[in-house]
């Protein structure tokens, strides 16, 4: 009987160690592939992760999607005519008290020419060179893109639109949609949600919905300006992710590097 058993136990125990060797290797192929991206290479400590970064943030369908929407909204802009709508919720920022100064003039400066480079500053410090030349690129390439749509739409600022608009920080100038302050902060916040863990995303919308409530509240901005600044930025740091997914940025990070 102990014959008859005895190799039936050595065959058991054999399909176990087989088992646990197919477990082990099958876990090694998952590691492979977890290590490397949809161009074979691995992903080096200066660049995201495709498993901790999702392809959702530059997928072309959104792209496609918010461009159409920012297309619509600049027609809708052009016609330098203001709904009973947008004005009421213009009037309710606009009118708000003078302590929201001391609040949002510090957060509006997230919209600035001058926030990509000084983001892309501390990114350097940081030692991440690839997400310094994104905010640097994506900051510069927002705020150029929102001018020229201004031109493209020409819609006057509130001041011509609305009245009694309540204007803060001197005389503003120039033209409305979409609002270059909110494109530029979305750009960077695009960019830095796909870089920092998402535990820390909701500090990037919450700083771009207070840009934009900011410039309403100076009277720059109505808010189909911010809804457009929004979009236009959306399209930008998408755009700008998918650029530096597919290599295409890694010749001006060398530069930065030499």
């Amino acid at each position: 009987m102990a014959r008859v058993l005895r190799p039936a136990c050595w065959h058991y125990g054999s399909l176990r160690v087989d088992r646990g060797a197919d477990h082990r290797r099958a876990g090694t192929r998952r590691q492979s592939v977890r290590t490397t991206d949809d161009t074979g290479a691995a992903p080096t400590a200066d660049e995201p992760s495709r498993a901790a970064r999702p392809s959702r943030r530059y997928h072309p369908v959104a792209i496609a999607l918010s461009a159409l929407a920012l297309g619509a909204l600049g027609l809708i802009a052009a016609r330098s005519s203001v709904g009973e709508v947008e004005r009421e919720v213009f009037r309710a920022v606009n009118e708000l008290g003078p302590g929201w100064w001391l609040v949002l003039f510090p957060i509006m400066q997230a919209g600035t020419l001058l926030a990509g480079p000084v983001a892309a500053v501390v990114a350097l410090l940081a030692r991440r060179r690839l997400l310094a030349v994104e905010l640097l690129v994506g900051g510069t390439a927002a705020w150029l893109v929102a001018r020229v749509l201004k031109l493209v739409v020409s819609r006057p600022r509130p001041a011509f639109l609305v009245e009694a608009v309540v204007v803060r920080g001197g005389e503003i100038d120039g033209l409305g949609y979409p609002s270059g302050h909110v494109t530029v902060a979305m750009t960077l916040a695009t960019i830095l949600a796909a870089w920092l863990p998402g535990r820390w995303e909701w500090i990037f919308w919450v700083t771009v919905v207070a840009v934009g409530v900011g410039r309403m509240y100076v009277g720059a901005h109505l808010p189909l300006d911010v809804l457009g600044g929004v979009l236009l930025g959306g399209i930008i740091g998408a755009g700008i992710r998918a650029l530096a997914h597919t290599r295409r940025l890694q010749p001006v990070v060398e530069a930065v590097e030499g």
